[in-house]
């Protein structure tokens, strides 16, 4: 062998550490490339990208959200027997549902509130609550969170009317088309709606979304709308557009203020909800206007 073939080999030798290195290095990124890239008719595939995650929004059907305030209790009463007196196992009694008084209309500032009801802890609530009494009358409520907390007391206080209500959390007042049409609010005697609280908007925006509710609402019900409290200077555009529509001899205003002025316990920390007493008193209100209006019709 010849001096140019041995230094030619001893090259080679040197070459071939840097050879094996760039080889085992393009072995890793290739593959991680086409990854990247989509990959490319080589055979290498894209690695599937994760989908969107999708929220659904289903509502149960036809399922009132609280079971019976109170379970029928077994009591004892005392029996006669000769000339003692024995107790006896009393047939089981089902309370009645709780009396409304003049008193809820408007309780005195500082008095002391009735024991309230828990809040049902739900984000949405729909009530389909046919009353058993024949030929009853038909109410439609529309809320958003105050009413998902006055729930369970709505079902109690009004247990003699077919009740369906519509409520969630956070619901602007347009939001109310949709629940006009899912309470069938166009047939019912009486609609209740409580929304307000959670709009931001000029005067005038404020009254196209009051009348766009009143327009899905149809002319046959009797309208009563329960205005939001004053717990932020814009509310004033709401509650002055909720007024307008009530002048119009449209509906009538059931006003909340009034209650948290008297009774400012029953606020939450935040300003706007309410504690359990504060929902009951809440749904006493709102019963005892719907009993009104029932009585004049």
């Amino acid at each position: 062998m010849d001096d140019r073939s041995r230094h030619r080999l001893r090259r080679a030798g040197d070459i071939a550490p840097w050879i094996v290195g760039v080889l085992a290095v393009g072995a890793f990124v290739v593959p991680v490339a086409g990854s990247w890239t989509g990959g490319d008719d080589t055979g290498l595939t894209a690695a599937p990208a994760p989908a969107p995650r999708r929220i659904s929004f289903q509502r149960p059907l036809r399922s009132a959200v609280h079971p019976r305030l109170q379970a029928p209790a077994l009591v004892l009463a005392p029996t006669t027997v000769g000339p003692a007196t024995t107790p006896a196992l009393a047939v089981p009694v089902t309370p009645a549902p709780p009396a409304l008084s003049a008193a809820t209309t408007r309780p005195a500032r500082g008095s002391r509130l009735p024991a309230g009801f828990a809040s049902p802890g739900k984000s949405y609530v729909f009530v389909d609550q046919p009353s058993r009494k024949a030929g009853a009358r038909s109410v439609a409520v529309l809320g958003d969170s105050l009413t998902v907390g006055a729930s369970p007391g709505l079902q109690a206080f009004l247990s003699d009317v077919n009740l369906k209500l519509d409520a969630r959390v956070s619901r602007p007042t347009l939001e109310g088309v949709q629940a006009a049409a899912s309470t069938r609010a166009t047939t019912a005697d009486i609609v209740v709606v409580a929304l307000g609280s959670n709009d931001s908007c000029t005067a005038a925006e404020c009254r196209r979304r009051v009348d766009a509710v009143l327009a899905a609402i149809g002319p046959k019900p009797t309208v009563v709308w329960m205005s939001p409290a004053q717990f932020r200077p814009n509310m004033q555009a709401m509650r002055a557009a909720i007024g307008a529509a009530a002048t119009r001899g449209r509906m009538s205003v059931l006003d909340w203020q009034p209650y948290l002025d008297d009774h400012p316990e029953i606020k939450s920390q935040d300003g706007i909800h309410l504690t359990a007493d504060g929902y009951r008193l809440r749904a006493q209100v709102t019963a005892d206007q719907v009993h009104r209006v029932l009585a004049s019709r």
